[in-house]
């Protein structure tokens, strides 16, 4: 039985879909131009489409960044990537105001002395979830003030 959803949001990541979509296609041309070109009888022409594949599957992993909100967890993902919160276990919800974070993707960081989990697109505002004991997690959103509405109501009553 699932969990009653009480807040989700998708969010399409334009700009990482783009750079990873250039790479993909720049590594497409490649193996056009090397097969046209040259003789393959003593390289490992091979390693060109495995490039593409790997470029491609990157670029669908991380083109859409989901948030879900249940009356146990915060659930954010990447693609296959995710990471779940228990809310018994956060103990600081806030705005990331002051930008800590840039870049995009998923990554290892610090946000105010605690390490934390980000997953985060290109641009945009950051909520912030850091914990008791462990990793944090920051997380972009499209809708920050009502991620962190719903999410401070669940903190407070758990």
């Amino acid at each position: 039985m699932s969990e009653k959803i009480l807040y989700q949001e998708k969010m399409f990541s334009k700009g990482i879909t783009i750079i990873m979509s250039v790479f993909a296609l720049l590594i497409f041309v490649g193996i056009g131009l090397k097969k046209i070109t040259e003789d393959h009888t003593s390289d490992p022409w091979w390693i060109f489409p495995l490039f593409f594949a790997f470029f491609l599957l990157l670029t669908i992993n991380f083109s859409i960044l989901k948030i879900t909100v249940t009356r146990k967890h915060l659930q954010v993902n990447y693609g296959i990537f995710y990471r779940k919160m228990h809310w018994k276990d956060i103990t600081l919800l806030e705005l990331d105001e002051k930008n800590y974070m840039y870049g995009w993707g998923i990554r290892w960081g610090r946000y105010k002395g605690s390490w934390v989990w980000v997953f985060n697109k290109i641009g945009g505002p950051r909520v912030v979830f850091l914990k008791k004991k462990g990793i944090g997690t920051i997380v972009s959103s499209d809708n920050p003030k009502k991620l962190l509405q719903v999410c401070n109501t669940l903190i407070h009553n758990t």
